[in-house]
């Protein structure tokens, strides 16, 4: 309509009033519906017929631009009020992720529920079942762990962490050969999987084998240098070795990676006792003592007391 208007900009006279009005009329419409900028064109277009007065039109353009800027500015302060609206989950994904995150926090049930909410929406989502059977393992429930684990491998029979995690419940039931049998398949399937070649090393540990263990060890290291708990463990298989020196080297690797490793403070401390290095096994064991929780000291105190002769 606009350009139609500025199509003709020398009209007839006896058109003038009556399109001008029409121009106006709608300007008007225009503008209490909230089209600013074509409420300005309508506005200009009225103009053009020459039927109105000059300072009107400054006024309509005036109060239209007015009225867009408060627009504006009212808009701005409606998005900067209105609350974010959280819905919640609504995928089988999106359950998973919280539960992760919730087992993370330490609330395992909310991540059970969780788990199993996905596992409802999508029963054949094998990663559920595999965080469902982690968080049933912290939980204490290793046969809801198991069996959790197990229907994972079943939906997807390469994926290596439900593996680990299955070889980890395994373990604790005392399973030794099933343990390093999940673990090794998880290594099959995912050659640099740091985590399984430590858990490996823990099931050779338990079952004797120190050779194996320091050599999972040893391997979970080079592929994850962080790790941690991997070079404490290794300090505790050289002891068993009788490499005391080899012993105390990982337990300051552990302690350069993460200085509030009380473990590996305490076992230094008896390998240094052992060593006869008494004073130096004094202070690691206060350093222990300084940073293991509350539960922890009465056997790292115990500890000390033996590797002390007190």
């Amino acid at each position: 309509m606009g350009r139609a208007l500025q199509g003709h900009p020398n009209p007839p006279a006896n058109w003038a009033p009556e399109v001008a009005a029409w121009a106006l009329d709608a300007q008007s419409n225009a503008e209490m519906s909230g089209h600013w900028r074509m409420a300005q064109v309508l506005a200009e277009s009225a103009g053009a017929w020459g039927t109105v007065d000059k300072d009107e039109l400054r006024r309509r353009l005036a109060r239209v631009e007015a009225a867009r800027t408060n627009a504006a500015e009212q808009g701005k302060k409606t998005l900067r009020l209105l609350p974010v609206v959280s819905t919640g989950p609504r995928t089988a994904a999106e359950y998973t992720s919280r539960g992760n995150a919730r087992r993370a926090q330490g609330d395992i049930t909310g991540a059970i529920q969780d788990q199993t909410r996905a596992i409802e929406i999508d029963p054949n989502f094998a990663g559920a079942y595999s965080n469902r059977g982690n968080a049933r393992y912290s939980q204490g429930d290793i046969t809801g762990a198991i069996q959790d684990c197990t229907r994972a491998i079943e939906l997807d029979p390469n994926f290596a962490m439900a593996y680990t995690n299955r070889g980890n419940a395994r373990q604790v039931q005392g399973d030794i050969t099933g343990a390093i049998q999940d673990q090794t398949r998880a290594i099959e399937l995912d050659p640099n999987f740091a985590a399984a070649y430590y858990n490996r090393g823990n099931a050779r540990y338990s079952q004797g084998d120190i050779a194996g263990t320091i050599e999972d060890y040893t391997r979970a290291t080079q592929l994850d240098p962080n790790l941690a708990v991997a070079y404490s463990n290794r300090g505790l298989a050289r002891v068993a070795q009788g490499d005391l020196d080899g012993a105390i080297d990982d337990y300051d690797r552990a302690l350069e990676i993460d200085r509030g490793f009380w473990p590996a403070w305490a076992n230094r401390g008896i390998a240094l006792a052992q060593l006869a290095r008494r004073e130096e096994a004094a202070r690691s064991f206060e350093r222990a003592l300084a940073v293991c929780p509350a539960g922890a000291r009465a056997q790292v105190e115990a500890s000390r007391r033996e590797s002390l002769g007190e």
